[in-house]
C-alpha cells in the first residue's frame, strides 16, 4: 500500500509540475497576446488618425479640382471651336475626342485635373497634326455622296484627295473658308499623282 501511495503521489507531483508549467506557458501567451492586443490598438488608433488626415487631403483635392470644372468646359470650348477653323480632316472624330473628354468628366469617370491633362494631349495632338504630312483614308462628301477616299494631307496646310475611280481633288483656304474642288485639268492631275507616289 505504501509503495503505491507513494506511485500515486509521484504520479499526482508530476502532473502538477505539468499542470504548472502548462499554466505558466499560458500565462505567458496571455501576455504576448495581450500585447499584441494593445499594439494593434495603437495600430488602429494610428490608422484612423491617418485615414482622417487622408480624408481632409482627399476633400481639399477634390474641392480645389471642382474648381477647374469650368476650365476644363472653357478649355474644350476654345480647343472644339479652333479645330471647327483647322483643315477638315477627320474633323468630327478630333470634335468628339474633346467632347468625350468632358463627358467622362462629368460622369465622375475621371477627375477635372486628369480631363485637363487629356484636353492637353488632344492639343499636342492638334500641334503634331500641323507638323506631320502622310497618306490616310477619309470619308469625304462628293457629288452628294459619303465617299472614302485617299487623302494626302500636308500638315493643316491643304490636303488632296484621290477616288477609287481615279479622280482627284482638293481642299485649301481661301478667302470663304476651306473649299473643296475637283481637278479636272491633265498637268494638274498628274501632278497631284506625283504627289501621291512620293507619300507612298
Amino acid at each position: 500500500l505504501r509503495t503505491e501511495v507513494e506511485t500515486l503521489s509521484s504520479r499526482i507531483q508530476t502532473k502538477r509540475t505539468e499542470l504548472k508549467a502548462e499554466l505558466q506557458s499560458q500565462a505567458r501567451q496571455k501576455a504576448d497576446l495581450e500585447l499584441q492586443v494593445k499594439r494593434e490598438q495603437l495600430r488602429i488608433v494610428e490608422l484612423k488618425k491617418k485615414i482622417e488626415k487622408h480624408k481632409k487631403r482627399v476633400a481639399a483635392i477634390a474641392k480645389a479640382q471642382q474648381d477647374l470644372v469650368p476650365v476644363v468646359r472653357a478649355a474644350a470650348k476654345d480647343l472644339q471651336a479652333r479645330i471647327a477653323k483647322t483643315l477638315p480632316f477627320k474633323r468630327k472624330q478630333r470634335q468628339q475626342a474633346v467632347a468625350q473628354v468632358v463627358q467622362k468628366m462629368d460622369a465622375k469617370l475621371i477627375s477635372p485635373l486628369d480631363a485637363l491633362s487629356r484636353l492637353w494631349g488632344r492639343v499636342e495632338d492638334e500641334l503634331r497634326l500641323s507638323r506631320e504630312s502622310g497618306l490616310y483614308q477619309q470619308v469625304i462628301r462628293l457629288d452628294e455622296k459619303e465617299v472614302l477616299v485617299q487623302v494626302a494631307r500636308i500638315g493643316m496646310v491643304a490636303m488632296f484627295y484621290r477616288t477609287k475611280d481615279g479622280r482627284f481633288g482638293s481642299i485649301r483656304r481661301t478667302a470663304k473658308g476651306w473649299t473643296q474642288a475637283g481637278i479636272s485639268q491633265r498637268k494638274q492631275k498628274e501632278q497631284v499623282a506625283k504627289l501621291f507616289d512620293a507619300f507612298k
